[in-house]
């Protein structure tokens, strides 16, 4: 993961792909394109005190379009079920991310939250991705927020669904580092 830079802000205010972007939660910057704008950001675990359970944010503009492209054709049930099919896969990955939120924050606010903001931590430490509630059948929020979770870990229970629906990860053009 590399450091969030002003350059990094320059990509996304003029790229529009992130809608009032909250800089003080992004962490860094785990995915890059070949002109080097960040494709996803690393956020903090809380933004003003509230629990913030988007770990990766997708900020590329081309992949937020495929991503809208792809829940257009239906993508999200599709996703559904396949997941339904690993759903301990699914469960896992869901775990992983919740100990990596929990392992991002400050210790003090750690502690904090799990002593007098229990129901707060809680929504962080047992959300699956995006926060989203672990029950019987897999629930996807968005395709944005699997995709930037994919390129973010570098794994996910649903990357050959991703790889045979994305044939490209970043525009020919490099539309961002031109702007």
């Amino acid at each position: 993961m590399s450091l969030f830079t002003r350059k990094d802000r320059g990509f996304i205010e003029c790229g529009g792909a992130v809608r009032n972007p909250s800089y003080e939660i992004i962490l860094g910057t785990p995915r890059r394109c070949k002109c080097g704008a960040p494709q996803v950001l690393m956020c903090a675990a809380e933004k003003k005190s509230r629990p913030f359970p988007t770990t990766y944010w997708l900020s590329c503009p081309f992949l937020m379009r495929t991503a809208a492209r792809l829940e257009a054709e239906n993508g999200v049930r599709s996703m559904e079920n396949l997941l339904e099919s690993r759903i301990g896969e699914w469960r896992r990955f869901n775990l992983f991310l919740a100990k990596l939120r929990i392992a991002v924050m400050r210790t003090e606010r750690k502690n904090f939250a799990r002593r007098y903001a229990r129901r707060r931590f809680d929504v962080l430490r047992l959300g699956g991705v995006g926060g989203t509630a672990l029950s019987e059948r897999p629930t996807v929020k968005c395709i944005h927020l699997q995709i930037a979770s994919y390129l973010g870990t570098g794994f996910h229970p649903a990357s050959d669904w991703m790889s045979e629906r994305i044939t490209r990860w970043e525009c020919a053009e490099g539309f961002c580092a031109m702007r």
